[in-house]
């Protein structure tokens, strides 16, 4: 097989079949062991040579081009494993065939906390009126006060699971729709996790998974720090919680494949 590009691979590169093939070989070679398949596009490959050249303190471009460093790093296989933002063990599917898995809810319980009556998320405190950010059972947020009287009196943990699955519905075709590159089963739950928290996409505000530069570093249309991205949401009605540090830092985590751990 020819191991020469001839034009630029990744980042707003030419991305010619020929070339792709060559790179997605090479980054296999180096540690990403499903990029060798024709089905990764130029995103998957994107993301891949950003995590390379931040594993190897290239000046991180998401492109490779004919004698560039990040080409001839490429060619010398040092295999390091543990790339930076990036799981590259575990096997990547098409998002939009993906479903959570029981980890991921699981996890997602553990930080909602089932709660039987209202509360406000802001004091935890238990409320007997409604207010911005009242919420009960499993982070279901009450939007307004006609809703609340309904859950005034409380709701039981069965009742609480049935209404979190439902909502979840909402958040998981969301990663289904705007993930465009292939992602291991810790990367959807990790996206599902932050979704659930931060909104699908609100057109008015443009906020949400959408409008976020999370959404845009995981479908290889920015080369920016994912980290740096994930952890800007610890934000709450003008606050910074630490619960949502934590909470952002879990699933990172679960996205990187280091586990999914309550911190």
């Amino acid at each position: 097989m020819d191991r020469l590009i001839k034009s630029s691979v990744g980042f707003r590169g030419t991305n010619n079949e020929h070339d792709l093939r060559i790179v997605r070989k090479l980054l296999s070679e180096n540690g990403f062991r499903t990029m060798a398949s024709d089905s990764n596009t130029h995103k998957d490959v994107v993301r891949a040579l950003t995590a390379f050249q931040k594993t190897n303190f290239i000046y991180v471009t998401g492109i490779v081009m004919p004698n560039c460093t990040t080409f001839k790093t490429l060619k010398q296989k040092i295999n390091i494993i543990n790339r930076s933002g990036y799981d590259s063990v575990h096997p990547r599917y098409s998002a939009c065939n993906m479903r959570p898995s029981q980890d991921c809810l699981n996890l997602m319980r553990q930080y909602e906390k089932y709660q039987q009556y209202p509360y406000d998320d802001q004091t935890a405190k238990r409320i007997n009126r409604y207010c911005k950010g009242a919420t009960v059972g499993y982070g279901h947020l009450i939007v307004n006060a006609q809703q609340f009287e309904k859950y005034r009196n409380g709701m039981s943990m069965s009742e609480a699971t049935k209404l979190f699955n439902k909502n979840l519905e909402e958040f998981v075709l969301a990663v289904q729709q705007c993930v465009k590159t292939r992602v291991s089963q810790n990367e959807f739950d990790a996206l599902v996790m932050l979704t659930y928290n931060i909104g699908s996409g609100n057109d008015r505000k443009r906020s949400g998974l959408f409008y976020s530069n999370v959404l845009k570093i995981v479908n290889g249309e920015s080369v920016d720090d994912l980290y740096s991205a994930w952890k800007l949401y610890t934000i709450s009605q003008g606050n910074v919680m630490n619960g949502l540090i934590h909470r952002r830092r879990s699933e990172y985590e679960v996205f990187v494949g280091k586990g999914y751990t309550k911190i």
